[in-house]
């Protein structure tokens, strides 16, 4: 027993040794994130509104990626981490909400806006929001501002841009 501790052990401290720890990560949609900042989630990038690069690193099995009730999310970053490896490079946060727990590929989560603001280019094509995403949208933004998160302005200004991207 003691002998599969160790080698579990040494595999995190492996795994860990490509990650570095940054406090503040300056990115491409103009945002310097730091610890303690909230960072909003959008809606995820498949085709069924499933997050590619935000993952759950709580739950098991297959359902690791961020699904669509995440959508509209506001999450506060607990942890910020520059990683290098063979195949892959980039910036990983981590962040929490409640009990739950996030990590956000941010590199590729900006490209693809999965966060907001992000960085989507004009041959990108707009997301399509059904009727009840619209809703759940405004119902998100409404529990925001009750829990003064947002100030009365946002509020109205965010609740304006969702019903004007429906026309």
């Amino acid at each position: 027993m003691r002998n599969l501790a160790f080698i579990f052990l040494l595999i995190i401290v492996s795994v860990n040794a490509q990650k570095k720890q940054i406090g503040v990560y300056k990115a491409d949609n103009g945002v310097t994130y730091k610890l303690k900042d909230k960072i909003t989630l959008n809606v995820g990038s498949d085709t069924d509104g499933t997050f590619n690069y935000v993952t759950m690193p709580l739950v098991s099995g297959d359902d690791k990626r961020g699904g669509r009730h995440l959508a509209n999310s506001l999450f506060k970053i607990i942890g910020i981490e520059k990683y290098s490896g063979k195949k892959r490079t980039g910036v990983n946060i981590v962040a929490k909400k409640g009990l739950g727990l996030i990590h956000i590929d941010i590199i590729n989560a900006i490209r693809t806006c999965e966060v907001t603001p992000c960085t989507q280019t004009s041959s990108t094509s707009p997301v399509v929001i059904n009727e009840s995403d619209k809703y759940d949208k405004l119902k998100k933004l409404k529990d925001l501002y009750d829990d003064g998160v947002i100030n009365k302005d946002e509020y109205e200004a965010e609740k304006q841009k969702i019903l004007a991207s429906e026309k």
